[in-house]
């Protein structure tokens, strides 16, 4: 082999393991720095109600080659035109009845249908709302973010700078600032400053930053600073500054404060003036008389430092917060708004309910108010017929007329659902006008989509599709009728079904699956097997987990297979996400 490749192999060699150990010792570092990550038992955070397993829905009664007929309570049977056992032909008259109902009745009850209707309308538009308002946790998790950032934008800003001292002019409107030398000496500063009346503020100060401000007016003769002002000491200047150092202890024994004593071996002047000799011989020149040194204490104005300018986005992180407020002044939490969902569908469906009846009701009105002779609607023999005193009281058909029928009621299943729904199945009916149960059988299954206008159970996303039911003739039902069927949509009856909830699940290419501790107390992926979901936010769990398992939230760095698990409070949970 040639040296010079011989070489280049070795080379190679060498930086591969160079790299490899690189990245052992990363991986190495990285294990032995990484927390324990917290689990939480599932139990927590299920829901097992049995309720959920069921679906409902409602139909408008259909006769079906059978009539009964049914008084209000504004109907009085004036005569009955038939008997038990009678064959009748469509169009036949069975009864005639008076009725005190009035056309001021039924204009009534219109209104009364019309704000039902406005009220349905109203909760269906809050309901809306509600579909598209925010979470406040979700709000308060962003709002913290942002504050963080907002925090780490300032913290990279520049500290704000003092201007250099000395500065100033030594007067009352500009005074001269200067560093606190720690003994003043008031001579020298007139000196300096080569006026007779000066102020000077004295600065404390530590690694560029002003703390502690000391002003004094130091002059000759009075001060400006009047005495009486609380800021000047009473005696004119003899108080210490608020250092407790004495501004004036530097040039106490200068001449500037007294006149020096007269020379002891100058000639006495004995007042005799012959003695005196030549006056302008013996006459020494006046000297100008000195002014005494005055200081007067004043409070001074601190510096004030230069704030370097703020980046733009400290604006806008501001401005993000501001409106993160707002949004949450008008968010809700996650349970808040289960509950007001949960609570506005059941106002919504309640008041479907209210319309139904109600329309049906009208409807009845308007023909007691339009005709009082009820007519048979079918070809049949009349099967049962009570007697004209006993009608008055009845709360079962006063007459039944059967050409060998029953009741079909017609509902709707949500397009997940409908493949589950079997025909033959048992379905329960309610009766929403006289509260009795019975038992029906589903005949048919729609295979296109039916128009729904109402509450759909809260998930207007999805399909809806026909299906109908038969009740037997002997059920207490009547014509246009709303009942309420209830039916478990399951192939196969769940007796233990329970309901996770969805910020704890993740999905891998469409499959779910969570973070399970297992028996070794470390953390592993299990796949799950989920059913119905429920309002977005509760999925079924059908297999790969149980509510005795420990989850851990399945976001952050540290969550991977094989990590170390902590147990932990809900709570902390709660607190680490928001």
């Amino acid at each position: 082999m040639p040296k010079a490749l011989k070489r280049i192999l070795i080379i190679f060699l060498v930086l591969a393991l160079l790299a490899g150990g690189t990245y052992g010792g990363l991986t190495v570092y990285r294990n032995m720095n990484r927390k324990p990550v917290n689990v939480y038992q599932v139990a927590n955070f299920a829901q097992t109600n049995m309720w959920m397993d069921q679906s409902e829905s409602s139909g408008s009664v259909k006769m079906d080659n059978m009539q009964k007929i049914y008084l209000s309570s504004t109907q009085t049977v004036t005569e009955v035109f038939v008997h038990e056992g009678q064959k009748v032909k469509k169009g036949d008259p069975l009864l005639a009845f008076d009725t005190t109902l009035s056309k001021l009745d039924v204009e009534k009850a219109e209104i009364a249908l019309e704000k039902q209707k406005m009220e349905l309308d109203n909760q269906q538009k809050i309901l809306e709302k509600l579909e598209h308002a925010r979470i406040s946790e979700d709000i308060e998790w962003w709002i913290n973010s942002l504050q963080a950032q907002l925090q780490a934008a300032y913290e990279s800003m520049p500290e704000p700078e003092y201007p250099e001292l000395p500065l100033g002019n030594w007067t009352m409107d500009d005074p001269r600032y200067i560093e606190n030398p720690g003994v003043i000496d008031p001579i020298a500063l007139l000196s300096e400053s080569g006026k007779d009346d000066i102020y000077v503020v004295f600065v404390d100060g530590d690694d560029g930053q002003y703390f502690g401000y000391y002003g004094l007016q130091i002059c000759r003769g009075e001060p400006e600073i009047s005495p009486e002002d609380p800021e000047a000491p009473s005696d004119g200047g003899n108080e210490d500054p608020d250092d407790g150092k004495d501004p004036s202890e530097a040039p106490a024994d200068t001449a500037e404060d007294a006149p020096e004593d007269a020379d002891e071996d100058a000639p006495k002047d004995d007042g005799n003036p012959e003695d005196s000799g030549n006056p302008e011989e013996s006459e020494e020149p006046e000297k100008p008389e000195e002014k005494p040194l005055r200081i007067a204490v004043f409070s001074p104005i601190p510096i004030e430092p230069e704030y370097p300018e703020e980046p733009p986005v400290i604006a806008s992180l501001e401005a993000q917060i501001e409106y993160a407020y707002t949004l949450l002044a008008n968010s809700y939490s996650r349970a808040e708004l289960a509950d007001l969902k949960a609570s506005t569908g059941k106002a919504i469906s309640d008041l479907e309910l209210d319309i139904k009846i109600a329309e049906v009701n009208l409807e009845k009105a308007k023909a007691e108010v339009n005709d009082g002779t009820v007519r048979a609607n079918i070809d049949g023999e009349v099967t049962s017929v009570l007697p004209l005193e006993m009608m008055g009281s009845a709360y079962d058909a006063v007459l039944v007329l059967s050409g060998g029928g029953g009741y079909y009621i017609t509902g709707s299943i949500g397009e997940f659902d409908r493949e589950k729904l079997q025909i033959g199945q048992t379905i329960t009916v309610s009766s929403w006008m006289n509260g009795m149960m019975y038992e029906g059988t589903v005949t048919e299954i729609g295979d296109r989509p039916a128009e729904q206008n109402g509450w759909s159970g809260g998930n207007n996303n999805v399909s809806w599709y026909p299906f109908t039911v038969f009740v037997d003739a002997s059920a207490e039902l009547q014509e246009g009728d709303w009942v309420g069927l209830t039916y478990n949509p399951q192939a196969e009856t769940v007796d233990n079904a329970w309901y996770l909830q969805k910020f704890l699940i993740r999905e891998e290419n469409g499959r779910p699956y969570v973070y399970k501790r297992g028996e070794d107390g470390l953390l592993k992926k299990q796949y799950i097997t989920t059913g119905k979901i429920l309002w977005n936010e509760l999925y079924e769990i059908r297999s790969g987990l149980t509510m005795e398992d420990y989850v851990a939230f399945p976001y952050g760095r540290d969550v991977e297979d094989g990590a170390d698990t902590v147990e932990a409070s809900p709570d902390q949970l709660y607190e680490g996400m928001y």
